[in-house]
């Protein structure tokens, strides 16, 4: 890895350069409007997990908006691939963001080219292990968010306020909760199972098309757990037999606690069907077979 890059590398829509350097257009659409899509991808041993599964998600959420990617889509995948190879990073995170580009601040669309920039950066996971292996507490929240979640935007501001707020108050997270259905978390989507069944917010625009969330329910069906794409009040989700939540970075975590009630009296080490699913899907992205 060349010493430049040890603690990652930037793309800023022309060239690669140190974290430290990059720099974009006071005026970008990013900055002044959150006019934009993102993804972040997962890179294990020097690999990417669901790399095109992805970059279709990333397309989808760009014809949502309008937005006009400034490369095609082989292209986009070979930046990405010249980022990973620069960074010299095994285990990495790869954020992508397109904006609608830079121009004077107004409201219409402008005309001006998207702007594509990236990083990849090193993953710490030892707090992540940690929460994987402990279990998570989570509050509940209003879902104060626009209805097309489903749409992977840059605007975040509600998530990091609820996010913030559960950390304040002594959480690991939020959960957000629309006319007392569960949604997801403020970055992570959630299931719970009960009974043996697994339990999950159809994948409607109320939420994020997760992933990680569609690689576990492939992972639930093979293993002849049952899956119901159903949404459950706060009630079902306190008292379930199990509950967890699902994202690229954290992966499968278990939830312990929600508000002030504890889910098996927070003995996470019997969440039979979230540790088998931990197992399987470390397995799938470490390429081991399981037998």
């Amino acid at each position: 890895m060349p010493d430049d890059y040890r603690d990652g590398i930037a793309f800023d829509g022309e060239k690669f350069l140190r974290l430290d350097e990059a720099k974009v257009p006071l005026e970008d659409r990013a900055h002044q409007f959150g006019d934009g899509i993102y993804e972040v991808i997962r890179i294990y041993q020097g690999a990417f997990f669901k790399l095109e599964e992805h970059m279709k998600r990333f397309e989808r959420s760009a014809q949502a908006i309008s937005l006009t990617l400034p490369y095609e889509m082989p292209k986009i995948v070979e930046l990405i691939e010249k980022a990973h190879e620069l960074s010299g990073l095994s285990e990495a995170a790869l954020y992508i963001q397109v904006s609608r580009g830079a121009a004077r601040r107004d409201h219409p669309f402008p005309d001006a080219v998207a702007r594509l920039t990236m990083t990849v950066r090193p993953v710490k996971t030892e707090s992540t292990s940690a929460l994987r292996h402990q279990g998570q507490r989570v509050k509940t929240t209003e879902d104060i968010r626009w209805s097309w979640c489903y749409i992977k935007s840059l605007n975040l501001l509600p998530n990091v306020l609820m996010k913030q707020r559960a950390l304040d108050e002594g959480f690991h997270d939020a959960i957000f909760v629309r006319d007392g259905l569960v949604t997801e978390g403020t970055s992570s989507n959630i299931a719970i199972v009960r009974g043996g069944t697994l339990y999950t917010h159809p994948a409607n625009q109320s939420i994020l098309h997760g992933i990680t969330r569609q690689v576990v329910l492939e992972l639930a069906r093979e293993l002849c757990i049952p899956v119901v794409e159903l949404a459950f009040t706060v009630d079902e989700l306190k008292e379930a037999d199990e509950a967890f939540t699902m994202s690229t970075i954290a992966e499968i975590v278990p939830i312990r606690q929600v508000n002030e009630t504890y889910i098996r009296n927070g003995n996470v080490d019997e969440f039979v069907v979230t540790r088998l699913l931990q197992k399987h899907f470390e397995a799938q992205h470490r390429g081991i077979l399981m037998k």
